[in-house]
């Protein structure tokens, strides 16, 4: 089942798609940023480079278990 993103996710989305900058994502324990992080990477094309940064090694094991 699909969620529908939040205006804030929507808006990340979004700049991914049309826009060639960095974006970075600040915001509080269970926002959805991981949710956010493993949706977006369906939308950057597979030969595109990316690198996404984490606060801890806990949370690099759940996203690339994710991924």
């Amino acid at each position: 089942m699909k969620l529908t993103p939040s205006p804030y996710q929507a808006a990340i989305y979004e700049r991914l798609i049309n826009d060639t900058c960095h974006i970075g994502i600040n915001a509080v324990a269970g926002s959805g940023k991981s949710t956010t992080i493993v949706n977006a990477l369906e939308m950057i094309p597979p030969t595109a480079s990316c690198i996404f940064l984490a606060f801890n090694k806990a949370i690099v094991n759940d996203l690339q278990s994710k991924v």
